[in-house]
């Protein structure tokens, strides 16, 4: 609730950019967490209130992570809930997030427009390739171990001139992990990924109620590992 008011509250003045950070991501992680609690009057609501917000910054990877993270929700839910009074909460779990996204979304339609216009995604397109060449063109030593913690953010400072020496980091775990540690940070990566669908399929397999929050969560990690990076902080 506090995320969403200050975002909302955030992006609603009139100095603040479309694209703005505030607090998408934060909101889009709390989402699964809320929809594994216990069942409330105002749970909906929050939901609604939390993709506005969302979708009031911009944040494309956000909006995406919100989509289809939501759709994943309600496909496992389904599977779960093999129902019709179960159909009928998706659908209007759907209608709702749906109805929001539109109002929102033709609210503040130029500030959209304007940021789905790039389709750079804000020059990682350039850094991604240079990131993957440098580590391609490697010591066979670096291609298994890469280049060191933070090593990201040493090398796009030289690449960019940054007076401090430190740059961007990857934006991209897979290229964050590849080029601070080789083929060791692809594997430990790959097996993050393995261990949580296995959670998953047991979830389903024991039919535990949170299991839609573990689909839901996962599609987030899984989207926001390759166009964000959240498992190596920015610094």
């Amino acid at each position: 609730l506090l995320g969403a008011v200050f975002t909302i509250y955030f992006m609603t003045r009139a100095d603040t950019e479309a694209g703005q950070n505030a607090s998408a991501y934060l909101l889009a992680w709390c989402l699964p967490l809320l929809l594994a609690a216990e069942k409330s009057r105002g749970r909906s609501a929050l939901v609604a209130l939390a993709a506005a917000a969302i979708l009031l910054t911009v944040k494309r990877g956000a909006m995406m992570a919100l989509g289809f993270s939501s759709i994943a929700y309600a496909l496992a839910y389904l599977r779960l809930n093999g129902s019709p009074r179960a159909l009928a909460r998706v659908v209007g779990f759907l209608l709702v997030l749906g109805a929001v996204s539109l109002g929102v979304l033709a609210s503040n339609w130029d500030a959209v427009k304007t940021r789905f216009e790039d389709t750079s995604g804000s020059g990682r397109d350039n850094m991604y390739a240079m990131l993957l060449e440098h580590w391609r063109k490697a010591e066979p030593q670096n291609l298994v171990f890469g280049f060191g913690i933070n090593s990201v953010q040493r090398y796009t400072g030289m690449m960019y001139g940054s007076e401090d020496d430190r740059g961007p980091y990857a934006h991209s775990d897979w290229l964050q992990l590849m080029h601070d540690f080789g083929l060791v940070g692809i594997v430990l990566l790959a097996w993050l990924h393995a261990a949580f669908l296995a959670l998953i399929r047991r979830g389903f397999r024991l039919r535990n109620p949170v299991t839609p929050s573990l689909a839901m969560g996962y599609t987030i990690l899984f989207l926001v590992n390759i166009y964000s990076g959240h498992l190596l902080g920015p610094t």
